[in-house]
């Protein structure tokens, strides 16, 4: 059965709002609703696509203490309802800081799961309306369950602990017992969590914010990707592209390599194994998300180019709609994002409409007044991740 889809535009503020656009584009999406990986083109097309599918969706989603103060553009209207959940307030998510600070155990195996469940009951009831029918994005990041993509930390914690019960044990029988304990304890988490949102919420979308990555290829992990109603594979900016065959400086990434691992590694990854039944929604965030390399570029705004990256190129590698993630959890970093919301973000929204032959209501782009820079961000804490009440990272 073809599915009728629509463009959206949509805001969520914490318990995220959806806000749409609704206007419809024909064009049938690839068939390809079981297991099956094969049939995806990860080429790098050389124009603008229309979006693969029926809809062209774009989604705002702010985080943090101050997301209330942001006025939406005159390109938004008000529609149907999406919503971010997070680990510390989704159940029992066991985790271990970089400090090495342990939190509900620290690992799966640790966690009582029906304990989990019945906090993740009351949590769904308390943040997810009964009868809700439309996205849930569910951030659970700090682990994974395959073993050789959790975090060292993980790894390093659930050795120790076999090794303290089998203190006789040589060091490869303890690995393979401490592997094998923390994939069954992981697998049953995630499969016992998204079975419990659907029992909860049936007309709901749930997916796991972040997945997949390319590198999850090889794990046998379709008893995880049939639990997915959608896809939200994160395609952040670590730094400002720089053309193929330019050495990238501080703060700049080639655009092939964020090609490859974000567009190519996840969106298209994540448009194989939806299927013609299922949403791809890449998740972008305006701001640079920095790292170790280039930890000063996370104060900084996505300049003109990669804001257009983030939010038309995904259409070529199969995405449905496109998220906008930002934590504005101070008040100076509110200013500082309505100020690029209103004369970047909105009008790149019109343009894609534009470009893909959508109305926009005859809305006009504004434009910002000359006595009226941009607010300058730099010293503001933008990842500040504890205070924003999440954990969120690429």
């Amino acid at each position: 059965m073809r599915l009728t889809r629509f463009p959206y535009v949509i805001c969520t503020a914490m318990i995220c709002l959806l806000l749409v656009a609704q206007y419809a584009i024909g064009a049938d999406r690839r068939n390809s609703g079981s297991d099956d990986n094969s049939g995806s083109d990860t080429s790098t097309p050389e124009t603008p696509q229309t979006p693969s599918g029926d809809q062209c969706l774009y989604y705002t989603t702010f985080a943090g203490a101050s997301a209330d103060e942001i006025v939406l553009p005159d390109i938004i209207i008000d529609g149907q309802g999406a919503i971010m959940v997070y680990q510390h307030n989704f159940g029992i998510y066991p985790s271990i800081s970089l400090e090495g600070e342990v939190t509900n155990g620290g690992l799966p195996q640790n966690v009582d799961i029906r304990d989990h469940i019945r906090q993740l009951e009351s949590d769904i009831d308390r943040l997810i309306p009964e009868g809700f029918s439309g996205y849930v994005l569910i951030d659970y990041e700090e682990w994974t369950p395959f073993w050789e993509d959790t975090a060292g930390r993980y790894r390093t914690a659930a050795i120790e602990q076999v090794r303290q019960a089998k203190p006789n044990w040589d060091d490869a029988k303890v690995e393979r017992k401490a592997r094998k304990d923390f994939e069954k304890a992981a697998k049953k988490y995630f499969q016992r969590t998204l079975d419990k949102c659907h029992q909860k919420r049936p007309d709901a979308k749930f997916g796991l914010w972040s997945y997949p990555k390319a590198r999850f290829r090889d794990n046998n992990a379709r008893w995880l990707w049939n639990r997915h109603d959608a896809f939200f594979p994160a395609i952040y900016m670590y730094g400002m592209l720089v053309p193929d065959g330019v050495e990238p400086g501080d703060g700049e990434v080639p655009e092939s390599e964020w090609v490859e691992d974000r567009l190519v590694g996840r969106v298209a990854y994540a448009r194989e194994l939806a299927g013609d039944n299922r949403d791809v929604l890449a998740v972008m965030r305006p701001w640079y998300s920095g790292n170790n390399t280039n930890p000063d570029i996370q104060h900084e705004s996505l300049t003109a180019s990669d804001l257009t990256m983030c939010m038309e190129r995904p259409f070529d590698f199969g995405a449905d709609g496109v998220v906008i993630w930002n934590n504005i959890p101070q008040t100076g970093l509110a200013a500082a994002f309505q100020d690029q919301m209103d004369y970047e973000i909105a009008p790149e929204i019109r343009r894609v409409l534009t470009l893909f032959g959508l109305p926009t209501d005859g809305v006009e782009n504004p434009t910002r007044p000359e006595d009226s820079p941009p607010d300058d961000v730099e010293g503001l804490d933008v990842n500040n991740q504890e205070e924003a009440n999440n954990n969120i990272r690429p």
